[in-house]
């Protein structure tokens, strides 16, 4: 059967054999075409690998081998069987792409080759980053691949900026796609404006190979190109200005060493305090053009601003305090000057004499007063007269209180009494002022402590300036003694209400101890006359006994007639002088010797001895220390008087009784 005919083979087939009983008896695929029976290749069970071996190697061949759409489909035919041919026939047959890459196993290459296009192959489970590099090794390019792969992906993929960027990415979308780094776009042809516009940034730019001129150029900050670590010599170099650098962040130090001017530094916004921390000179600062108060901003006190030639009147107006200048040396005239006020002058510390000369005098004194606020003692220390101030206003109470004495208000014409009225005490007027008379100044009201304070004696004041006893009693305390001391007269202390004994013990009142010759009747005030007769006159007891009871004490003497001396005196007690003796018997008393021998004699004498046998005393008749007058005794009227002892019946002698 193997060699006959093909019309013998067809004559089987119509004689009922089927296709697989042929296949099944030996018949071969060539033979099934010889025999005009080749639509039979596939019934017969021939594989598609059979029909390739025997020249069906298109799809339609195979079709026309009875190998259909779907018989194809069901079959497990590898890639390798097809041609590119095939496979666009396989596509124009209505293969899809997911039937020929999951049934028959064909890769991205040949699917590409059979004309397949990417949105089919992508549709077919060719997708994502894998699906983009595979297809970019089948030799797919981004114009066909980017509808249907996002930019990301196909950078993943393995295409180039370049490749991307002639197939029409922008640059925005290639950024966007991630890790592509700036040194690849620029090799792309990107410029570095491009680049710029997509964010990158300086430093990236900077690992690109970019200057930073080109940086410059592209819009880029001097700040961003400082922060990518430009050096700040290729800031300067690529054409940055001094404004730049500053709003980069380059310090005043920075640029001093660059070489930059103050000046220029000055005009890009930096300030003195920035300088100063960049090692500038506050000497180079000034002639940069910085103000007083920027300088002062800086941390500049006011003695390096003085010592660079700012002037007070520039400080001030920087807000430097005139405490502030002056301790830097502003003199008082140049605070004057820049418009300090004398108040302000005395507020930090100028005195009067400071403030006076910093006016050149021209101030007044009411003006230092009422302007500067000086007080009137200030001006008084600074050597004002009382005049000048009494002339500005100020009353002489404050000048008292300011310290002016009373001798500079009395050179000032300020009469005493004003003085007085406004507080002077004594003591001022009168060691102050040199007033010495007592009595005016008792007169205007001052008493007499204070006026002993201010030097006066007691007795000055006593008997000058006429105080009373009671006056001076009520300021001291003063004994009898001291009042004595003082000038009283024993009849002022008796008035005053001392009685004779005090008086007599403070030595006021004369009753000296003993018998006294030749005494003054000066000492008499304080005394009261009791009796005074002529020597001839007869003394009775009664005149002796009629001595007033409330006296203390009594004085006994002898004296010529219209004499204003006594010629013997002597004084004791009211009770002594009366004590009745015996004859010839004396008793003493006050450093004398006192008898009252009745219907004999009275008397007194230097000692206890006297004779009274003759009336009257007789003893030692020289003696100047005896007074003798009969007592009681006819018409016998005194007898003795000193050494006088013929008296009895003379009328020019007197004899005299006073108590006290």
């Amino acid at each position: 059967d193997q060699g006959l005919e093909p019309l013998r083979l067809l004559q089987r087939r119509r004689l009922l054999e089927t296709p697989e009983e042929l296949r099944k008896a030996g018949v071969t695929v060539p033979e099934f075409v010889q025999a005009g029976i080749e639509h039979d290749i596939q019934y017969a069970g021939f594989s598609v690998v059979d029909a390739r071996e025997a020249g069906f190697s298109t799809v339609a061949g195979l079709e026309q081998a009875g190998f259909h759409m779907q018989a194809l489909k069901e079959m497990n035919v590898k890639h390798d069987a097809f041609s590119p041919e095939d496979l666009q026939g396989l596509r124009l047959s209505g293969f899809p792409a997911m039937v020929a890459r999951k049934k028959f196993k064909c890769n991205c290459h040949q699917l590409r080759a059979g004309g397949y296009m990417v949105t089919e192959i992508a549709e077919s489970g060719i997708w994502g980053v894998n699906g983009a590099t595979a297809l970019r090794d089948a030799g797919f390019t981004v114009e066909e691949m980017m509808s249907d792969f996002s930019v990301a992906q196909l950078r993943a993929g393995g295409f180039t900026a370049s490749e991307m960027q002639r197939g029409g990415i922008s640059l925005k979308k290639i950024r966007e796609s991630g890790s592509v780094t700036a040194l690849e776009l620029r090799e792309a042809g990107f410029s570095a404006v491009d680049l710029r516009d997509a964010y990158f940034t300086a430093m990236q730019m900077k690992d690109a190979g970019y200057t930073a001129l080109d940086l410059r150029e592209a819009g880029y900050t001097a700040a961003q190109l400082k922060y990518a670590r430009y050096r700040i010599v290729e800031l300067r170099d690529a054409g940055y200005n001094t404004a730049d650098m500053r709003h980069a962040g380059c310090t005043a130090y920075d640029l001093r060493v660059l070489g930059y001017l103050p000046v220029q530094l000055r005009d890009a916004g930096y300030t003195a305090r920035d300088m100063q921390a960049g090692g500038f000179t506050v000497t180079s600062m000034r002639q940069a053009g910085f103000s007083a108060s920027e300088l002062q901003e800086a941390g500049y006190k006011a003695g390096e601003l003085l010592a660079v030639g700012i002037t007070c009147a520039e400080l001030l107006e920087a807000h430097f305090t005139p405490t502030a200048l002056k301790f830097a040396g502003c003199t008082p005239a140049e605070l004057y000057e820049a418009g300090v006020s004398t108040l302000e002058l005395r507020d930090i510390g100028c005195d009067v004499d400071d403030v006076f000369g910093a006016t050149q005098g021209k101030v007044t004194v009411k003006q230092l007063l009422e302007e500067a606020g000086f007080s009137p003692k200030e001006l008084r220390d600074a050597g004002r007269t009382a005049k000048e101030l009494l002339d500005a206003g100020v009353s002489v109470r404050k000048c008292r209180v300011s310290g002016y004495s009373a001798g500079d208000l009395k050179e000032a014409g300020i009469p005493v009494d004003e003085m007085k009225r406004n507080g002077y005490t004594a003591k001022e007027l009168v060691v102050d002022a040199g007033f010495t008379d007592a009595k005016e100044l008792r007169l205007m009201g001052f008493r007499f402590g204070a006026l002993k304070l201010a030097g006066f004696s007691d007795r000055t004041l006593v008997l000058d300036a006429k105080f009373t006893v009671h006056e001076v009693v009520k300021a001291t305390g003063y004994s009898a003694f001291k009042l004595s001391e003082a000038g009283f007269k024993p009849s002022e202390l008796k008035a005053a209400g001392f009685d004779a004994d005090t008086l007599v013990k403070a030595g006021s009142l004369w009753a000296p101890p003993g018998v006294h010759n030749d005494v003054p009747e000066t000492v008499l005030d304080g005394w009261e006359l009791h009796r005074l007769d002529p020597y001839d006159h007869a003394t009775s007891d009664k005149d002796l006994i009629s001595i007033p009871e409330q006296s203390h004490w009594v004085l006994i003497a002898a004296r010529k007639k219209n004499s204003s001396t006594l010629h013997v005196a002597a004084a004791a007690p009211r009770s002594a002088v009366l004590t009745k003796t015996a004859l010839n018997q004396t008793h003493e008393s006050n450093g004398a010797f006192w008898y009252r021998c009745p219907r004999r004699a009275f008397g007194f004498a230097n000692t206890r001895h006297i004779n009274l046998d003759a009336v009257a005393d007789w003893y030692d008749p020289e003696s100047e220390k005896r007074l003798s007058w009969v007592l009681d005794h006819n018409s016998w009227g005194g007898r003795r008087a000193g050494s006088r002892c013929d008296l009895a019946f003379e009328d020019t002698w007197e004899k005299c009784i006073w108590f006290s």
